[in-house]
C-alpha cells in the first residue's frame, strides 16, 4: 500500500515476518498503529530498549489480564498505585526526554527521509508530540530549517503534479 492509500489516523509500516515456508518467501503485514499510540510507543522503545520494552508489555499484559478478572474498573489507577508500592520512594516517576521539538523534528525527519510517511503524516505526527495542531506545509518549513542548520542532507520529495524531485 502506498503513502498516498494510508488510512487517516495510523501510521503504516510493511514488515516482512521471518518464517519457514517452501518458498522462502516471508509472510508480509502491514502493522496499523494508531498515530496517539505511535509515539508513547516510540518513545518508550527509545528509552527502555526493544528487549525490556518486550518484558514490559508481556508484564503489562499479565498484569492487565489479572486486573480485568478481578473486574477492576480504572486500570490507569491500579497501575499507579502498584508503582506506588514497588517504585523507588526517592522517583518521581518521570524521565528526562529531550524538548518536543526537537523529537518531533528527528523523528519525522528519520520516517520522511526513509520514505515511511508522507509530508500531512509527518505534521500530524508533530502536532500530538507538540500537543498543537501543525500544518504540513509549516511543517515542511520548519523541517527544512533545522536540516539545513544541524548540517543533516535535504529530504527529496517527488512532487507529482510537476514531475520533478524537490528538496525539503
Amino acid at each position: 500500500m502506498s503513502i498516498e492509500e494510508e488510512k487517516p489516523g495510523y501510521v503504516r509500516f510493511p514488515y516482512d515476518a521471518p518464517g519457514n515456508n517452501p518458498d522462502n518467501n516471508p509472510p508480509t503485514f502491514t502493522l496499523e498503529i494508531p498515530e496517539a499510540m505511535f509515539w508513547p510507543a516510540y518513545e518508550t522503545i527509545n528509552k527502555v530498549g526493544v528487549r525490556e520494552t518486550i518484558h514490559l508489555l508481556n508484564f503489562a499484559g499479565i498484569l492487565l489480564s489479572l486486573l480485568q478478572e478481578a473486574n477492576v474498573p480504572d486500570l490507569q489507577q491500579a497501575f499507579e498505585k502498584l508503582l506506588g508500592r514497588i517504585a523507588d520512594p526517592g522517583s518521581t516517576g518521570t524521565t528526562t526526554t529531550r524538548p518536543p521539538m526537537e523529537a518531533a523534528l528527528d523523528l519525522t525527519y528519520t520516517l520522511l527521509r526513509k520514505h515511511e510517511i508522507n509530508w500531512k503524516r509527518a505534521a500530524s505526527i508533530a502536532s500530538l508530540i507538540l500537543g498543537k495542531q501543525v500544518r504540513d506545509d509549516a511543517w515542511r518549513k520548519r523541517m527544512k530549517r533545522w536540516a539545513k542548520e544541524t548540517g543533516r542532507d535535504p529530504i527529496r520529495i517527488y512532487n507529482k503534479g510537476e514531475e520533478i524531485k524537490t528538496d525539503v
